[in-house]
């Protein structure tokens, strides 16, 4: 418990780590800390914090979460920097154990800590985890405003990795709000960024972002080219899928020869892999093309596949109208509309072809409180612009 040996210990350890002999270095820390008590001694807790940092770098969470409470009994009053250490280090825990709310406590106290010690860096990147972190709450304009300032301090810092990848996760959080324009803007920012040290991996990342951002603009020229160059990077094998995908479906939209053909492969080899949403959105897109033609008995076999998903049982109820069976339709419309879980969008749709199908009942009161119920769904301002994000009819 001498301080001076505990010191002497502690720089032996520390050369340990730096020579990578983390064995040796935890042994060293451990005779050390062999006679434990609590008081003001920054000796005790640096070497308490080494030994937390050795377990969290084996990803050993539980001896790490134990050497941090520990660390703490010895921790300095008014010590900012070790404060800081400490809740970072409580923060890494419990991402460890998926603990986001415990998380997010420990990297909300850590950044004005680190802030007001003028670790700039170490700010940033603990705000980019927040932010993150914050998106998983679900709580998003939180998760806005730190990567907003993380990305803003990255840049800065002309830390050009941790602004791309700060800027990508900005970009899907404002993707997930539809709010395109703006998701646009930092994608691109992000992708203007990379150099010959980005990976492919992350490339492909931001143009498959890109893609899905310029569909919600309704830029299917811009949508097909980032979908193309995400398509020919080497990268994750599901998102070179869905960005191939992207390029059917953008073909479809545009006419294109053979778009349909290619959209029915990609559809499949979603649904192979699992991608089942990417597959339901496809298939759809196979329907209304199909349904448009009026080739309805193609229309009816896409149907075929997952008839219980929403999109299905609206199309089904559509082509029952097509096919001037009315009533058939109305009922599946009622029933589709029991659902709680019906996506904004669908449920609009759903209400007006039940009051298409109402008036070719000459039901004419229920086909005004159809519509009536259709326009008093409440439509997000984000969905304006596209359903993507909420499924398609």
């Amino acid at each position: 418990s001498d301080p001076t040996i505990r010191e002497e210990l502690l720089l032996r350890a520390l050369c340990a780590v730096d020579t990578g002999r983390t064995a040796t270095a935890n042994s060293l820390l451990q005779e050390g800390l062999a006679a434990d008590g609590a008081g003001s001694d920054p000796i005790a807790f640096d070497a308490w914090a080494l030994l937390a940092s050795l377990a969290q770098g084996s990803g050993d969470a539980g001896p790490a979460r134990e050497a941090w409470r520990h660390a703490c009994a010895y921790l300095p009053a008014r010590d900012l920097e070790r404060r800081a250490r400490v809740h970072v280090g409580l923060a890494e825990c419990a991402r460890h154990d998926r603990r986001a709310h415990a998380e997010a406590s420990h990297l909300l106290r850590a950044t004005p800590m680190l802030d007001s010690l003028g670790r700039a860096a170490e700010a940033a990147r603990a705000r980019t985890r927040l932010g993150e972190v914050q998106v998983q709450l679900g709580r998003s304009e939180a998760a806005l405003e730190h990567l907003s300032l993380a990305a803003e301090a990255h840049g800065r810092l002309g830390h050009t990795a941790d602004e791309i990848a700060t800027r990508r996760i900005l970009g899907i959080v404002y993707l997930r709000q539809s709010r395109y324009d703006v998701a646009a803007v930092e994608l691109l920012t992000a992708l203007e960024l990379t150099d010959g040290t980005t990976t492919d991996l992350v490339r492909s990342s931001l143009h498959l972002s890109l893609a899905y951002a310029y569909r919600g603009i309704g830029d299917f020229r811009e949508e097909r080219k980032h979908a193309a160059a995400a398509a020919a990077l080497p990268g994750d094998a599901s998102n070179i899928l869905r960005a191939k995908a992207l390029v059917a479906e953008a073909d479809l939209r545009t006419g294109a020869l053979g778009a349909i053909r290619l959209l029915e492969r990609c559809e499949r080899d979603l649904r192979s892999a699992g991608l089942v949403h990417d597959a339901d959105m496809a298939r759809s897109l196979l329907f209304e093309a199909r349904f448009r033609a009026g080739d309805l008995g193609a229309a009816r076999e896409i149907l075929r596949i997952r008839p219980e998903a929403a999109h299905a049982r609206l199309g089904q109820a559509r082509l029952d109208l097509a096919s001037g069976e009315s009533r058939t339709a109305a009922g599946r419309l009622e029933v589709l509309l029991t659902d709680a879980s019906l996506p904004v969008m669908l449920r609009i749709s759903a209400y007006a072809y039940l009051a298409s199908a109402k008036v070719q009942l000459d039901d004419a009161e229920g086909s005004r409180e159809a519509a009536v119920a259709a326009s008093r769904v409440e439509i997000p301002l984000e969905h304006v612009l596209s359903a993507e994000n909420e499924g398609k009819g």
